[in-house]
């Protein structure tokens, strides 16, 4: 079932290291950047900047026991419950259009292994498909005109693939569960002015490589930053994942439409504050078809290698089958995360992490300590992770 989440946090956050909004530079590579953008200290040779990270984790979860090897419940990469794991291993190629540039990220890892899990092309035969994040083709027809084809990450959301360039370490139920990862296909970005940027998409759909029916997904992402210290983000999609005809070039009385609303705000330098939405309707319901949410972000960079964040987030699944819910059921979630970061030196960075997730009224999505699936309204971990970026 597709899992929903409801978040309660207040956080506070960490140094000029992480991160994809508007905030003090950082030491660890990208880190307040998207993941198309070098992160500080990587190669460059012949034009082509080469960038790579490595990530790993510890968690601790209380309902685990040795008899009850149930993974994090809701968590979408850091699966692993009392104990380690690599959750990313990275390697990046890019050379900037001018006019004519390049993407290509190579991962490993159990986060590479979930983003590309629903993908047809690695079922194929494919199996270099399992690996790939992004690999598109970029050309820059004009200074403000910028076309891409080819594999890349999804314009949705508030938060990234990569943790570090996250507020958090763990990733929100929204990024989880009511945005795809990836999108294969055609980009058109357009910079209006200094103030306002259009990208139109044509992809194939959710996380696929290969198209699995006709119907061609359309998106949209309109950014405005009306002052420095304030961005505005609207994305849309549509989807339709249905087989055979349901599936048709023209069937949008059987897709998704999805919209994904981003807000950044930073008063002083210091304090960034966030905003994430997400409401999807889905044609294919007769009722209950409505699948929203909301996430809530605050960091605080006490000093260059220190920061406090906190996420507050709740979700409402509607048991949508397109998107990719699990079970046969709908309810409601919330989810709080704190997170300390700190980054001792440049290209490393450490994080410790609180986060508490709730499923309301007969809504258990989580394993109990006896091991039983969907028999828990409560889960609560604590999670170290450490990235190394350069």
């Amino acid at each position: 079932m597709r899992r929903i989440v409801l978040g309660v946090v207040v956080l506070f956050c960490a140094s000029h290291l992480a991160g994809a909004q508007p905030a003090p530079a950082a030491p660890i590579a990208e880190a307040t950047a998207p993941p198309d953008q070098p992160a500080p200290g990587s190669l460059t040779f012949a034009g082509i900047t080469i960038s790579g990270l490595l990530d790993a984790y510890a968690t601790i979860n209380p309902a685990r026991t040795a008899t009850n090897p149930a993974p994090n419940d809701l968590y979408v990469f850091e699966t692993q419950a009392n104990g380690a794991s690599v959750s990313l291993a990275k390697i990046a190629l890019e050379r900037k259009a001018a006019p004519v540039g390049f993407r290509l990220d190579v991962g490993f890892g159990e986060t590479i292994d979930i983003v590309n899990a629903t993908d047809a092309a690695a079922g194929m035969g494919h199996d270099v498909m399992r690996n790939l994040e992004q690999a598109y083709i970029s050309w820059a027809a004009t200074p403000s005109l910028t076309f891409k084809v080819g594999k890349m990450v999804t314009h949705h959301g508030m938060e990234v693939i990569e943790s570090q360039s996250n507020w958090n370490y763990t990733h929100s139920l929204l990024f989880s569960y009511a945005i795809p990862f990836t999108q294969t296909g055609i980009a058109v970005d357009w910079v209006a002015s200094d103030e306002l940027e259009l990208t139109l998409f044509v992809v194939n759909g959710l996380n696929n490589t290969f198209e699995g029916n006709a119907f061609k997904s359309p998106g949209a992402q309109v950014s405005y930053k009306p002052a420095p210290e304030l961005t505005l983000i609207q994305n849309f999609s549509a989807f339709n994942e249905q087989p055979g005809d349901a599936g048709g070039l023209t069937r949008f009385d059987n897709a998704v439409y999805l919209f994904d609303t981003v807000a950044t705000y930073a008063p002083i330098p210091e304090l960034e504050l966030g905003l994430n939405t997400d409401v999807a309707y889905d044609a294919t319901l007769w009722s209950d078809a409505l699948l929203a949410g909301a996430a809530a972000y605050c960091r605080w960079h006490a000093n260059d290698k220190i920061a406090l964040s906190g996420r507050a987030e709740i979700f409402h699944d509607n048991a949508s089958p397109t998107l990719g819910i699990l079970l046969p059921m709908k309810g409601n979630v919330a989810e709080g995360t704190g997170t300390f970061s700190y980054a001792p030196s440049n290209g490393l960075l450490l994080r410790a992490e609180a986060r508490l997730d709730h499923g309301f009224g007969e809504f258990k999505p989580f394993t109990d300590k006896a091991g039983t699936a969907m028999s828990s309204a409560h889960q609560v971990t604590m999670i170290f992770g450490a990235v190394a970026a350069f």
